[in-house]
């Protein structure tokens, strides 16, 4: 009798024992499966403030994250990896070829949306494709594809002098060999010191703003001349110079800086620019190609076209001018960067002037003197 009377005391406290450790297993599967639900929602994204920037420059990355649910979700990481070429929040590898891994922290009440900014500083030339993230909150992680790229053009130099002379306007040398056209306007700018005070554009100004000042804008005008631009960049180095991979790679930067100058300088004058160089490519191409046109997309282009450009010797330079000078290139400003002179450069020089070509070389070679 008093074992009955034991067992059926006992009988309740097993129950609810068992009861309750049901009701956490419960909720330890809900929580999971609820967490695992909002994780598999969530909404993840980031992006570059510009699509391509100077070497030298910062951006901004965005990273943005978004709970679509009722429920709240603490604790979120997402990782990644940036190039080394990036600097993130002031963190870079001592090599620039290297990897460096990210990771950030999210805590999301529900239906929140996050951005998180980080400052990225554009250390070296190249072009730089972010793929995924990894999303880990304690259980299997996740990856997510969030595609974003940027393009780090070669920094512009102040090495470079104005344009050459060649035209003359009257009696008189111009300086500037693109004369401007009064009755053909292209758009507006901010004013710069010496603009006329006849250019300014009153309607356009009245709706700029910068800093909350107004700022003056002028009307900006095209050019009457149509005279082409084109750089030529060798990547061949000349017989009689010892140069190590590593120099050559700093000699063949600081040739793509000095034609990234002269494109912006013939690009802004209103000129038809082009570029073309005897380097290798990402797709195995031996030479990279623009004929001189102009506008601004096409300025980004070869701009683009130099950051993904590999500093390899590629195609013959001189079979390279022998083509341009099938394709017609004549009375036309013609630059040409090289890391020293050879008797087939001056041939070519000479083949150029031959058809009206106004030629300056740029000789890299002092740098290595």
């Amino acid at each position: 009798m008093d074992i009955v009377k034991i067992i059926s005391d006992v009988i309740p406290f097993v129950v609810g024992g068992a009861v309750c450790i049901a009701a956490v297993f419960g909720m330890v599967i809900l929580r999971r499966a609820i967490r695992r639900y909002v994780a598999s929602r969530l909404i993840y994204s980031r992006r570059f403030s510009d699509d391509g920037a100077y070497e030298g420059d910062e951006v901004t990355l965005t990273q943005t994250i978004w709970n679509p649910t009722v429920f709240p979700l603490f604790f979120i990481d997402a990782q990644w990896y940036i190039y080394g070429g990036l600097s993130i929040d002031g963190n870079a590898t001592a090599d620039a070829g290297k990897m460096q891994y990210c990771v950030s922290r999210f805590n999301l009440l529900p239906f929140a949306r996050v951005e998180r900014r980080h400052t990225v500083k554009c250390v070296r030339r190249g072009c730089y494709r972010l793929e995924t993230v990894e999303m880990d909150y304690g259980q299997t992680p996740r990856i997510i594809s969030s595609q974003s790229l940027i393009y780090v053009y070669p920094p512009l130099t102040d090495a470079v002098d104005d344009m050459p002379i060649s035209d003359m306007l009257g009696d008189a040398v111009s300086r500037r060999m693109l004369i401007s056209n009064p009755f053909s306007l292209c758009g507006v700018r901010e004013y710069r010191p010496g603009d006329g005070f006849n250019t300014i554009n009153f309607k356009a100004t009245a709706r700029s703003f910068s800093g909350g000042n107004n700022v003056f804008m002028v009307n900006k005008t095209d050019y009457s001349s149509n005279r082409d631009y084109m750089i030529y960049q060798n990547f061949h180095v000349a017989p009689g110079l010892q140069i190590d991979l590593e120099h050559y790679e700093m000699l063949m930067d600081k040739g793509l800086s000095v034609a990234a100058t002269l494109v912006r300088s013939a690009s802004d004058s209103g000129g038809n620019t082009g570029f073309c160089a005897n380097c290798t490519t990402s797709d195995g191409a031996l030479s990279i190609t623009f004929p001189p046109q102009s506008g601004k997309m096409h300025y980004i282009d070869i701009l683009r076209g130099m950051a993904t450009l590999r500093a390899g010797d590629g195609a013959s330079f001189a079979g390279l001018i022998d083509n341009e000078v099938a394709r017609g290139v004549e009375n036309s400003e013609v630059f040409i960067i090289t890391v020293g002179t050879d008797d087939v450069i001056s041939q070519k020089v000479e083949l150029l002037r031959r058809f009206g070509n106004a030629v300056s070389v740029i000789d890299l070679s002092e740098a290595v003197r």
